[in-house]
């Protein structure tokens, strides 16, 4: 199972709607809880007039303090969990990646939309890298127009499994089984069918009998589940 949850945030509204499902994942697994915050030099100092740009060293120092005051407010959340905040410099994408390289059981926990300009990313653009990009398990928040997050956890009731019938999908499968088994999660196993290309070939002298073959293909699904 995991060791730890990485939950990166960008100081929106929106990428906060990660937090509720960090905090039941964290109190439920009981593992510490990692916010990171990225200052994204490259992009910060395109937002710098020319005259400026020799205080770009202090408003990166600036945006490293205020974001640590930040994160450590939303520290203050998760009330009974270990949690440490971290602040640095680089690529949001890269930076999460290498992190999470580290604690190779980590699950990074994160929304897919956040919002750009001087000192935030675009999430969606990040939560993609992400996804292409690490080797550890990512919980992925969709971000909705509703921004309330409050300081509560989520409530999940139960979890859909999609499954195609090969190994590499069934590679959710321990995982959701733990999680379903600590958060008492109902589990939904769901396959799509469809019946070949094939079928469709008849001929004049032959025509299949559609109605028995989807019958056949759909017994077959479910028996699979």
């Amino acid at each position: 199972m995991y060791s730890n949850l990485l939950v990166p945030l960008d100081g929106s509204k929106t990428a906060e709607q990660a937090l509720p499902f960090a905090r039941i994942l964290a109190g439920a697994l009981k593992v510490p809880v990692e916010l990171v915050e990225i200052i994204d030099v490259s992009t910060m100092s395109l937002h710098v007039a020319a005259d400026k740009a020799r205080y770009l060293d202090v408003l990166i120092a600036e945006g490293e303090q205020s974001g640590m005051t930040y994160l450590n407010g939303i520290a203050a959340t998760f009330p009974g969990i270990d949690v440490r905040c971290t602040v640095e410099r680089g690529r949001p994408g890269e930076v999460i990646v290498e992190r999470a390289a580290g604690e190779k059981n980590a699950l990074i926990t994160m929304a897919t939309h956040g919002r750009s300009g001087v000192n935030r990313w675009l999430m969606g653009s990040v939560a993609e890298k992400v996804l292409r990009a690490s080797a550890n398990a990512l919980f992925l928040v969709r971000a909705t127009e509703d921004e309330n997050t409050g300081d509560a956890a989520a409530a999940l009731k139960s979890v859909v499994v999609a499954l195609d019938g090969s190994e590499l999908a069934e590679k959710v499968l321990p995982p959701i089984s733990e999680l379903a088994a600590i958060l008492n999660w109902a589990v939904i196993l769901f396959r799509a069918y469809e019946l070949p290309a094939s079928a469709y070939y008849g001929n004049e002298d032959y025509l299949p009998n559609y109605d028995a073959m989807k019958k056949e293909v759909e017994i077959e699904a479910q028996s699979y589940l």
